[in-house]
């Protein structure tokens, strides 16, 4: 316990909750306040969400707040999908991202030298982490957790090179899933002994009371998760369009495809069927589970999908797209229904 209580850990992450964004990254924010309560001294390294301050106590945890432009354009990472999305929107971020990550690397290489471990959460902040780990002599433990992965294994050969170089930065490398951990072997990015299965958790799931359909009853469906392009919430809407009676979709998140899903329901005649909650606090989702028959998953790549795992922690039936990581918590048939991505019909 000594050993544990004299640990300084410097985590940097590009996906954190603030005011403003509070389910931005809150999985990083329940580990960091995990590994505080274990005896460590923990502090956050993130980018800012416009007017934040630069520096204060955030969830009991000391948070920096990196600054990267006028506040207007502080946008890229606290908010759905990230800087991918960003990048997506507007080729111009490429500048904004350039000063990010040089921000990020300026504060953390001050910050580095009084820590014993930088703990980077995702590939791209082993890379802003590397000068000052490498300066400060200081180990990085990367820790990704699938869109990264999914990204650099299909999205051709310059995501492939980040990601093997953050792999390179590391010390240890770990991942959340077996499959995660096998191609990351058999591709020569890392040594089968630095790398880590780490399944992630969810929070204890608040279902106090558990919805029992009348016969007849429309199904009560649930989509948990961002509402960006690699979700493919449109599926679920167009394989709705084609039943009778035509279920509630209730849809928890938001992100850049609101405004087209909207529209694309209303054009199906699903407008009326179809709640749009936005993002809610991560304590208020357990209430919207427990009043839900199932949780449709329609994503083209996850790494091991905490909407899965809460969705099963409240007793949800659970509908998802064949994936690996989907693959090692459910098998088709028994706890699941699974579909190939893509396959409306299936789905249906």
């Amino acid at each position: 316990m000594s050993q544990v209580s004299a640990l300084q850990v410097l985590i940097v992450t590009t996906s954190y909750p603030s005011e403003e964004s509070p389910v931005s990254g809150v999985f990083v924010q329940r580990m960091a306040q995990a590994v505080q309560k274990a005896g460590a001294l923990v502090q956050v390294v993130t980018p800012a969400l416009r007017d934040q301050p630069l520096c204060r106590e955030l969830g009991g945890l000391l948070t920096h707040f990196v600054r990267y432009g006028p506040s207007r354009w502080q946008v890229l990472a606290q908010v759905p999908g990230g800087i991918p999305v960003a990048l997506k929107r507007s080729r111009g971020n490429l500048i904004l991202v350039a000063t990010l990550f040089a921000a990020m690397a300026w504060r953390t290489f001050w910050l580095a030298r009084r820590v014993s471990v930088i703990h980077a959460n995702w590939a791209v902040s082993a890379l802003i982490a590397q000068p000052g780990a490498w300066l400060w002599r200081k180990p990085i433990l990367l820790t990704t957790r699938g869109e990264d992965f999914t990204r650099a294994i299909s999205g051709g050969r310059t995501a492939a090179l980040l990601f093997r170089t953050a792999c390179a930065c590391a010390s240890r490398v770990t991942v959340v899933s077996e499959f995660m951990a096998r191609e990351l072997v058999s591709r020569n990015w890392i040594r089968a002994e630095n790398v880590s299965v780490v399944e992630n958790g969810v929070a204890e799931v608040d279902t106090p009371h558990m919805r029992l359909r009348e016969a007849g009853e429309p199904l009560r469906l649930v989509v948990l998760g961002s509402l960006i392009p690699r979700k493919r919430v449109s599926d679920l809407l167009m394989a709705c369009e084609h039943l009778s009676p035509q279920p509630t979709i209730v849809v928890i998140g938001d992100g850049s495809e609101a405004g087209p899903l909207k529209a694309l329901a209303a054009r199906l005649g699903l407008g009326a069927s179809v709640q749009w909650l936005g993002a809610i606090p991560p304590e208020r989702v357990g209430g919207f589970l427990a009043q839900s028959d199932c949780l449709v998953l329609t994503s083209a790549a996850e790494g091991r999908p905490n909407a899965v795992l809460e969705a099963m922690a409240a007793g949800l039936a659970v509908v998802t797209t064949r994936l690996p990581g989907v693959c090692d918590l459910v098998t088709h048939g028994e706890d699941a229904l699974l579909f190939e991505c893509g396959d409306v019909a299936s789905l249906t």
